[in-house]
């Protein structure tokens, strides 16, 4: 019985693997890592190298800048507050800054949090935010250049300025610098090895990200400083990039996950952390806006639904598709050769992540199917081929009866994530 479940595990993975990093080698990607989840299994695979130069391969403990899909974490800080009641969605974000926002098209209507957390707070990115202090962005430029010429609350329109503001909001509201708080709060409890600070990750770790092969951020050759004196809360959180700064695993991701499949709950095999509510995950999740063709900017049919801090995958053909017909939640990053998808199908327990560190020669190719890239959709594919066939549930059938002998296999070790068997990483 041993032997059995162990070859049939062992094939299946080497075959995603293999399959993966094909995928790799005919999109011209330098490396990544791949996750595929379910209630009851983690595949991880990893392939290329996080620095061409050194020839490190990717592995568990690879840290991405993961680009947008920091919004997911800077989301959960803001939900942590609202549960302590220190912070009302609908409240105006005035209320928790020391100087005011308000588009001077509708000066009656006041920007929420809910309306940053869903990007209809009107807010745009058209005025680059890279200042000295944010009260200095909104005091100092043409406000025609940080607001479109909606109301707010009225139109989508995502940016990257509204997580900052969160960030900003973040610190005013816990009196703790954002960096700090997320590390506090969300990191530390889950064991997760991952920080928005540069100075506190290990840069040994650290991908490169790529274009054409040529390195755009990350490569560093010591311990890498950023500037954070003086600081002032609510003032100087784009330094520390809420919307796009965290650099982090693919594994410790999938544990960010997992809180979404599970109620707020994290289980790694021996203890259970509860980092959310039930209806604090329900309340994210919930869709607050949808394209209904006019109402908003949906970038080439990617983004036609979100909850709050989440986009919403619909599953329709050539639209927003990642598994046919069935919703899943999450993010996208693309950044400086970073390509990171991040989503789950809550309904099924099931999840697929993948952080691509750039491309070689030739840049990421729009997709045939959906709005999203081609290697996107590849990795899609195969993630949804390997959930559904028949090999997990031939494991799980097995598993019935190896949970009985788990302990004495030498086979079967523990990790975060419970039981399962070892896996060979290029």
């Amino acid at each position: 019985m041993i032997i059995l479940l162990f070859l049939i595990q062992i094939s299946f993975s080497q075959s995603l693997e293999f399959n993966f990093e094909k995928i790799c080698n005919d999109n011209n990607i330098v490396g990544g890592s791949f996750i595929v989840s379910s209630e009851d299994y983690d595949e991880i695979v990893h392939c290329g190298y996080s620095n061409l130069k050194n020839k490190t391969l990717i592995n568990d403990n690879t840290l991405f800048k993961v680009a947008s899909i920091s919004k997911f974490i800077t989301t959960i800080g803001v939900f942590k507050l609202y549960e302590k009641g220190l912070l009302d969605l609908e409240s105006n974000i005035n209320d928790y800054l020391d100087f005011d926002i308000t588009n001077p098209n509708f000066i009656n209507k006041p920007i929420t949090v809910k309306m940053l957390l869903n990007h209809t707070s009107s807010l745009s990115d058209l005025n680059k935010f890279n200042t000295t202090t944010l009260s200095n962005l909104f005091k100092n430029n043409k406000l025609e250049k940080i607001f479109i010429k909606k109301s707010p609350g009225s139109f989508f329109s995502y940016a990257n300025i509204n997580f900052i503001i969160l960030g900003a909001i973040i610190e005013n509201v816990s009196q703790q610098r954002f960096d700090k708080f997320i590390e506090e709060s969300i990191f530390k409890p889950l064991n997760i090895n991952s920080s928005f600070n540069l100075e506190k990750i290990n840069y040994d770790n650290l991908s490169v990200l790529y274009r054409e092969g040529v390195p755009q951020m990350d490569i560093y050759y010591k311990q890498p400083t950023i500037n954070l004196q003086p600081y002032t809360f609510g003032q100087n959180t784009f330094i520390l990039s809420p919307h796009s700064g965290c650099r982090i695993s693919a594994i410790d991701l999938l544990k960010l996950v997992k809180l979404f499949l599970n109620n707020g709950k994290y289980y790694d095999g021996e203890n259970e952390v509860k980092l959310l509510n039930e209806n604090t995950v329900k309340l994210i999740l919930n869709p607050t806006w949808e394209f209904d063709g006019k109402n908003g900017d949906n970038f080439s049919n990617l983004f036609n639904k979100w909850g709050l801090g989440l986009h919403i995958v619909r599953g329709k053909k050539c639209d927003d598709i990642i598994f046919e017909d069935k919703v899943l939640y999450g993010h996208i990053g693309f950044a400086y050769g970073l390509l990171g998808s991040m989503y789950f199908n809550a309904e099924e327990n099931q999840s697929v992540l993948l952080l691509l560190n750039g491309y070689k020669n030739q840049s990421y190719k729009s997709g045939e199917k959906s709005a999203f890239y081609k290697v996107q959709e590849e990795v899609f594919y195969l993630a949804n081929n390997f959930l559904n066939s028949n090999y997990h549930k031939k494991i799980n059938v097995l598993n019935l009866e190896f949970d009985k002998i788990k302990k004495n296999s030498m086979f079967y070790f523990k990790n975060d994530y419970g039981y399962y068997f070892k896996k060979v990483l290029f």
